[in-house]
């Protein structure tokens, strides 16, 4: 681990603990009815100062109504309350306003969460991010018992098939909705970078593209990553597996794979130059809007920053590349490529 990713570490979960304090009252509210999930910047622990918090709400459901609903145990007054006090803890600590003035601040039931797994309306109604985040970059911030639950919950939806597959089961269900995510991101890019030509307005489709070709791209990529590594060594994949996956901030998922491997090795070596190229990404982000979109204003800078990115998505497929094409894990790699 580098330098600058173990002070992020640090910094993202003392802040996050300080905010935790701040809701105890609200935890006690909520009482295992739902739970609050940071994603983003603190949900891969690697926030900086101007970082935004970005937050979902996800709650269980009590039983089924005679038309086959089963209604949210946070009531809509509840959730009106919880969402004031979010805010007003975020304020207390200073935490950068919710971005969008609160439109990302949502709550899911669970039973929209998994209830929408694989089928078209996910997109539309952005429980394709909010569950996926929740699996890949997740940091509980109250209601851990709803949290274990609901992640437990969906790691089980895509492993329904799993029963006498035990020893060869490949998980390409999830790989499926992983570069679904993917595509997801690229594709929303496009399609909110339309803005006009002005000086400003190209410096923030600059400053989204770099944090997409690299924060976003590795969120996806080192769960693969972690993945192919496991089921080459396995030839098999258990729910439990992939729990520990989530219990792991995309870095430590790249720290995980090198995890035994000789220091001498081309993986090895490149796992830590994928490494190296995101502390360089973790730098270069951590600053004000106002100075990000200064800095990508400039032509030179911003090709600087273009090249970076290039390079890190290079690494890191360099690093996917030599584990998918080994022999035992080839089978998932073929999944994922083809």
């Amino acid at each position: 681990m580098g330098k600058i990713l173990g002070e992020r570490r640090e910094s993202s979960n003392r802040r996050l603990g300080d905010l935790r304090k701040n809701l105890k009252e609200t935890e006690k509210a909520i009482d295992k009815k739902a739970c609050v999930y940071a994603v983003g910047s603190f949900g891969r622990q690697e926030a900086g100062y101007h970082s935004d918090l970005d937050l979902f709400i996800v709650s269980r459901v009590g039983k089924s109504l005679p038309d086959g609903r089963r209604p949210t145990l946070l009531k809509q007054l509840d959730e009106v309350c919880l969402k004031a006090d979010l805010i007003k803890a975020a304020r207390s600590l200073e935490f950068p306003e919710f971005s969008g003035d609160g439109r990302w601040l949502t709550h899911f039931t669970i039973d929209e969460i998994i209830g929408n797994i694989g089928l078209p309306r996910d997109d539309v109604d952005n429980t394709l991010t909010s569950q996926l985040l929740l699996l890949l970059e997740s940091q509980c911030l109250i209601g851990i018992d709803a949290y274990n639950h609901i992640i437990d919950r969906t790691i089980q939806s895509y492993w329904r098939d799993f029963t006498n597959h035990e020893n060869d089961f490949l998980p390409a269900f999830i790989c499926n909705d992983i570069l679904r995510l993917w595509r997801t991101f690229c594709v929303n890019y496009e399609a909110n970078s339309r803005g006009t030509s002005a000086a400003v307005d190209t410096a923030k489709r600059r400053i989204k593209n770099y944090k997409l070709r690299q924060s976003r791209m590795l969120t996806c990529y080192s769960a693969l990553l972690y993945l192919l590594r496991l089921y080459g060594a396995r030839q098999t994949v258990a729910e439990d597996d992939f729990r520990r996956l989530v219990g792991l901030s995309p870095t430590q998922r790249l720290e995980w794979v090198a995890d035994g491997l000789e220091t001498n090795s081309s993986v090895y070596k490149n796992i830590l130059d994928v490494i190296n190229k995101y502390e360089e990404f973790l730098v270069a982000s951590n600053e004000s809007e106002k100075t990000l979109i200064a800095s990508f204003s400039d032509e030179s800078y911003a090709f600087d920053r273009r090249v970076q990115a290039r390079a890190f998505g290079e690494a890191l497929y360099r690093v996917l590349k030599e584990v998918g094409e080994n022999g035992a894990a080839e089978k998932l790699y073929r999944l994922v490529v083809v």
